[in-house]
């Protein structure tokens, strides 16, 4: 018999074996996850009305500013939460089995764009990217879906225009145009796409770019920076303290920082939380400008090696960092009060270093350890990414991990006390809200909570403090104004309520039952002034 026949690579360690390998084995993973509940700001999904009829639906395409309860123009993964609720009702584990199985096709998309740009150990980083534990954040919650949802639409694009790139087309172009705009309307993150386009182009032509590859990318930038400027401009209806709340410079020390934090958990991805420490900022403490140089150094670094080392090292830090670089916090985000970086913020990027490590896992030349080390390592992450997952059972189990790793943290906090209230646990809220102040003593939120359990407790005098700051952090919120006049009324401090309750009818004059409120008060105080008087 011949004896140089070529032998066939069996089923499993064909590209479609993996792929089916890879999916049953996220799949497992995740599992524990499965179970849980709709978690603390999901309820985007489940409590917004405008998910519940067609002309909700048309709202959230046409008239954003009316969808306050997260500022920015996503309608095409609203439209995915509006289509799933009508078909499967407010049921965690169908939004959660649909994030499972976004995940696993991004990880076989990513392993088939790295096939495509001939990059070795294309499926071992599918398969590292499938199972990271950093990615249980944006897999497990159910309103990351956007987090997974754009990631398809930006490897999709990035697959198509490279494409063009190497076989121009009319249509292939308007194909990689309509999946960036899709990425974009699904999270802003996409918006980083045509700089990493340009990015990986250049380091698969040679460290050359033509003016054919800039004019391609010209309207990709334009329309990013139109829906950069448009998604802040929603945000800063919101949040609209935000852009002030940290200087430049401050801003500059927690983007370092927060790179090489990122880096971390990627490298070892241990003690995950929803929410991790925040650490002091203060432009004057010199040592807290090692991270920002650090990082730009070591840019400059690998940038002046590379005709020494090769472009990859720069093109996978360079991918890192803007990929990244709309959450390392020179840009303020909302989140940022309870954190300054996560977990969810890393899910597109993190395919860049994990796509060079296992390229230098393949090139590798002990053939035998070194897949039994691989091995090691992604069975290691599945038994991580399922512990993970348990944590994503309720918002109580999440954020009391949180709250071990951010004992001080008052936002934090106040989600857990939030979350005692919505138990009717009244005395753990009030003991995390007191524990919430005790770290930062103006949080309006939590002031105003700590004021709510009082009230509710029978302790309307010691309320109204409470109740007071938060009215004079948040002079514009009627609520507060009118949870203090309660608080006031019970109090027996019926004048002061009537004028509390004044302030809350000059932001919402046509409220006839406060004014019905206001006017008893009223008469009730004059009655103890007459009362008063006749008795002297």
């Amino acid at each position: 018999m011949p004896t140089n026949m070529t032998s066939r690579p069996s089923f499993l360690t064909s590209t479609l074996g993996l792929s089916i390998i890879i999916a049953v084995v996220t799949f497992g993973a995740y599992a524990s996850s499965l179970s849980g509940a709709f978690l603390w700001d999901d309820q985007v999904i489940i409590d917004n009305p405008l998910m519940k009829t067609a002309h909700g639906l048309n709202i959230i395409w046409t008239a954003p500013p009316r969808h306050t309860a997260e500022p920015h123009y996503w309608p095409l993964t609203y439209t995915l939460w509006w289509v799933m609720l009508k078909i499967f009702g407010p049921a965690p584990i169908a939004f959660r089995l649909m994030n499972v199985a976004l995940h696993i096709m991004n990880s076989l998309l990513l392993g088939t764009l790295l096939r495509r740009l001939a990059v070795p150990g294309a499926m071992l980083a599918a398969a590292v990217f499938a199972l990271h534990p950093v990615h249980v954040e944006s897999v497990a919650w159910i309103v990351e879906t956007k987090d997974l949802l754009s990631g398809a639409f930006y490897i999709l694009s990035l697959g198509t225009l490279l494409k063009f790139f190497d076989a121009p087309h009319p249509l292939r172009y308007v194909a990689g145009l309509l999946l960036f705009v899709a990425g974009m309307l699904s999270k802003s993150v996409v918006v980083t796409l045509p700089a990493a386009l340009l990015i990986i182009q250049w380091w698969r032509s040679g460290g050359q770019l033509t003016r054919r590859h800039w004019l391609a990318a010209a309207p990709l930038f334009a329309i990013a920076a139109v829906h950069t400027a448009y998604d802040q401009i929603l945000s800063s209806l919101v949040i609209a303290t935000q852009q002030t709340a940290y200087p430049v410079l401050d801003r500059v020390l927690i983007a370092g920082r927060a790179f090489f934090s990122y880096f971390g958990k990627l490298v070892l991805p241990i003690n995950l939380v929803a929410a991790y420490p925040q650490w002091p900022v203060d432009p004057r403490h010199l040592l807290q400008w090692f991270w920002p140089v650090a990082a730009v150094s070591l840019a400059a670094i690998l940038w002046g090696l590379r005709h020494r080392i090769g472009r990859t090292p720069f093109t996978v830090y360079a991918l890192y960092a803007v990929i990244l670089s709309p959450t390392l916090g020179l840009i303020p985000h909302g989140f940022m009060s309870y954190a300054y970086y996560a977990d969810r913020y890393q899910y597109l990027a993190s395919a860049a270093p994990i796509a060079l490590a296992a390229a230098l896992v393949a090139r590798a030349q002990h053939k035998r350890l070194i897949p039994a080390l691989a091995g090691g390592v992604l069975a290691l992450y599945f038994v991580l990414t399922a512990i993970q997952g348990l944590y994503y059972h309720d918002t109580l189990t999440l954020f009391r991990r949180a709250a071990q790793a951010s004992p001080r943290n008052a936002s934090v906090l106040d989600v857990l006390a939030r979350e005692y209230v919505r138990e009717n646990n009244l005395p753990m809220a009030e003991q995390n809200f007191r524990q919430a102040l005790a770290a930062n003593p103006d949080n309006p939120e939590c002031n105003y909570g700590l004021g709510g359990i009082l009230v509710r407790t029978g302790r309307p005098a010691e309320a109204v403090f409470f109740l007071d700051k938060a009215r004079l952090a948040r002079p514009g919120d009627e609520r507060t104004h009118i949870s203090l006049a309660l608080a006031l009324r019970d109090a027996n401090r019926p004048g002061d309520a009537a004028k509390s309750l004044g302030a809350a009818i000059n932001i919402a004059p046509f409220r006839q039952d406060l004014i019905a409120l206001r006017d008893e008060l009223l008469q009730k105080q004059a009655a103890l002034d007459a009362g008063t008087t006749g008795g002297l």
